[in-house]
């Protein structure tokens, strides 16, 4: 089980900070062996957006006041604006209405993932707001980081034969079959076009897909950074744009899918994630 420790910011967090001003702050190190297994970005958006208490915070945020932006984007997760981000680290920053304003900070090392909070209180509201609420926030947080850890990593014997025996030879015979075809993204890193083989289904307009390994695989990744990508079907390339629907059931949407693929999916799965591709 990993372990959740509170602990003084450390120098090398509290550098990264753009408040003129830190009226609070606190700061969760989690000791885990998967620390490295995801980027930064990746371990803030398993924290937020994919942990049970998603709906709850934006809720709670919005009647708070605070200035939210999409939810989802590349720019922005669950609503805080992405300032920063590198290899180690990810920084967020949102204010309120209220008068407050503050960053968050995600950090990882070889056996740990940190969280910092920092926030300035510009108001008597936003100190009277802030006290009441000190203890949840701390109680979600620990709650949050160990709930990310927890979730199963991809089996590297699953992984390594999709990567070098699966997709090599899907790639060359998935536009022609029924339920298949072929998702080509931008590489987040090197902006170039990446071909990944995928089962789903046309309706309409609309190409849906269900993930095995959620936002662990690398084509969502790419498609979160860049959302335009081509899609071919039938033999036949189409553009258009992705997004993860994080509402929608991936369970219940598999039973809609072509039933060998879905078979697959629940087989190997560790965490399943509904993505559409909508044409143009």
């Amino acid at each position: 089980m990993p372990t959740v420790t509170k602990i003084d910011p450390p120098g090398e967090i509290r550098s990264l900070v753009v408040l003129d001003r830190v009226d609070y702050a606190d700061t969760f190190r989690m000791d885990t062996a998967k620390a490295r297994s995801h980027s930064p970005e990746q371990w803030l958006r398993d924290v937020l957006e994919n942990g049970p208490l998603r709906r709850f915070l934006v809720l709670g945020w919005s009647l708070l006041g605070a200035r939210l932006g999409p939810l989802r984007s590349a720019d922005h997760l669950l609503g805080w604006k992405i300032d920063e981000r590198d290899d180690d680290h990810i920084r967020l920053s949102v204010d309120w209405r209220l008068g407050l304003g503050a960053n968050l900070v995600l950090r990882t090392s070889d056996s740990a993932v940190t969280l910092a909070t920092f926030v300035k209180l510009r108001s008597v509201p936003s100190r009277v707001v802030w006290r009441l609420i000190t203890r949840f926030h701390h109680w979600s947080l620990r709650l949050l980081l160990t709930d990310a850890a927890r979730r199963p990593a991809p089996p590297l014997a699953v992984l390594w034969f999709q990567r070098h025996l699966a997709n090599p030879i899907s790639r060359r015979v998935a536009r022609f079959l029924p339920g298949e075809a072929v998702l080509e993204t931008v590489g987040r890193r090197s902006g170039l076009p990446r071909e990944t083989p995928i089962g789903g289904r046309l309706e309409g307009a609309t190409f849906w897909i269900v993930t095995e390994f959620g936002r662990q695989s690398q084509y969502v990744r790419n498609l979160e950074a860049q959302p335009r990508v081509r899609l071919q079907v039938k033999g036949r390339w189409h553009t258009g744009t992705a997004s993860i629907v994080d509402d929608d059931d991936p369970r219940v949407r598999l039973r809609k899918l072509p039933w060998f693929n879905s078979l697959v999916v629940r087989t190997v799965g560790t965490n399943l994630l509904t993505v559409r591709v909508d044409l143009d």
